[in-house]
C-alpha cells in the first residue's frame, strides 16, 4: 500500500519543501528591506563594489565547500561517498532545514540518503559535526566576550558579564557540553570507530568555516565603517555568534535574534542600526539563501524509489 500511494504523493511533498523553503527566503528578505529616506547606502566605486560581491562568494563557497567536505569525511569512517554525493545530501538538507523548527530538517533528510540501520548512525555523525562547530563558536565566544568588554570599557560597561558567578556559569556551560560530548559517544558505540585523526580534522574544519564566517561578516561591515577597529569588532562578531547558538530557534526568525543581537553589540561601537541588519541579511543570503537555491534541485530530483528501497 506505501509503495502503491507514495509516488503519487511524493512529488507533492518535494514542492510543498522547495516552496517552503523559497517563502523562507522572500519573507527574511522582505522584513529587511530599508527605507530609502531613512538609510544612505555608502557610495562605492564599481571596481570595489564587484571586489565585495566576489569576495562574499569566494568566501561562501570555501564555507560550503568545508562544510561539504566533513560530512563526506565523516561518513566514509562507514561508508565510503563522493564528494559530489556530500554535496547533495548537505545541500538539500539544508533547505528542508531552512524552515523546519532547530533545524530539525538537517538529519531527517541526511538519512533518507541511507538504509533505515543506519539512521542512527547518520544522525550521530550529524550530530558529531554540528558539536564541532558549537564547541569553537563557544571557545570563540568566550574569548570574544572579554576582549570585547575590555576594549570598550570606557564606552560601555560590560565587567558585569564577569562576576564570579558569570564565570562559575560560563565554567558549568563548558562541563555541561564536554559531558554530553561524553554521553553520547558513549551511548552510541559506533563513534568509537571515528579515529582521532578524524576527530581533529572534523574540528579543524569547524575552526576554518568559523574563521571564514565570522571575517566575512567583518568584510561586510568594513564597507560602512572603514575606520572600524579590529579587535572590537571582531570580538563583538565572536560574542555575536556566541549568544545566538544558545537560543534556538526557527531558520525564518533567525534574524530577530543575530539582527537585534548585532545591533546591541555593534551599535556600541558606532556602527549604524540599519548597515548592521543590512550586513546581517547579506550574510544570509550568501550563506543561507543561495545555498538552499541550489539544495532546492537536489529536493526535487530526489528518486522517490530511494525511500522505498531504503526500507
Amino acid at each position: 500500500m506505501f509503495k502503491k500511494y507514495w509516488k503519487r504523493f511524493f512529488l507533492p511533498l518535494k514542492i510543498g519543501i522547495v516552496f517552503a523553503a523559497f517563502y523562507v527566503i522572500y519573507a527574511k528578505i522582505n522584513i529587511f528591506k530599508l527605507a530609502e529616506n531613512q538609510f544612505t547606502f555608502p557610495v562605492i566605486s564599481i571596481y570595489w563594489f564587484v571586489f565585495f560581491v566576489f569576495m562574499m562568494l569566494l568566501m561562501s563557497s570555501l564555507n560550503w565547500l568545508l562544510e561539504i567536505y566533513k560530512w563526506k569525511l565523516l561518513v566514509s569512517t562507514f561508508k565510503p561517498i563522493s564528494f559530489f554525493d556530500s554535496l547533495i545530501q548537505s545541500l538539500s538538507a539544508h533547505t528542508v532545514a531552512l524552515f523546519t523548527p532547530f533545524k530539525s530538517g538537517d538529519f531527517g533528510m541526511k538519512t533518507m540518503y541511507y538504509e533505515r540501520s543506519l539512521f542512527k548512525k547518520i544522525i550521530g555523525l550529524n550530530f558529531l559535526g554540528n558539536l564541532s562547530q558549537l564547541l569553537v563558536t563557544f571557545i570563540f565566544g568566550i574569548l570574544g566576550l572579554y576582549f570585547y568588554q575590555y576594549s570598550i570599557v570606557e564606552i560601555f560597561d560590560f565587567s558585569s558579564l564577569f562576576t564570579n558567578k558569570w564565570i562559575v556559569f560560563y565554567g558549568l556551560l563548558g562541563i555541561l557540553m564536554i559531558l554530553l560530548f561524553s554521553i553520547v559517544t558513549k551511548k552510541y558505540n559506533f563513534f568509537k570507530i571515528v579515529s582521532l585523526n578524524t576527530h581533529l580534522q572534523n574540528f579543524g574544519i569547524a575552526f576554518l568555516r568559523y574563521f571564514i564566517f565570522s571575517h566575512q561578516f567583518l568584510l561586510l561591515l568594513y564597507i560602512f565603517k572603514p575606520e572600524l577597529d579590529y579587535l572590537q569588532t571582531i570580538s563583538a562578531i565572536f560574542s555575536l555568534y556566541l549568544l545566538a547558538s544558545i537560543i534556538p530557534t526557527l531558520a525564518l526568525f533567525d534574524w530577530v535574534i543575530k539582527g537585534s543581537m548585532a545591533v546591541l553589540l555593534l551599535s556600541v561601537l558606532g556602527f549604524h542600526g540599519e548597515a548592521i541588519l543590512l550586513a546581517s541579511l547579506w550574510m544570509w543570503i550568501f550563506n543561507f539563501a543561495l545555498p538552499a537555491v541550489l539544495g532546492s534541485y537536489f529536493v526535487l530530483t530526489f528518486p522517490s524509489a530511494q525511500i522505498i528501497a531504503n526500507e
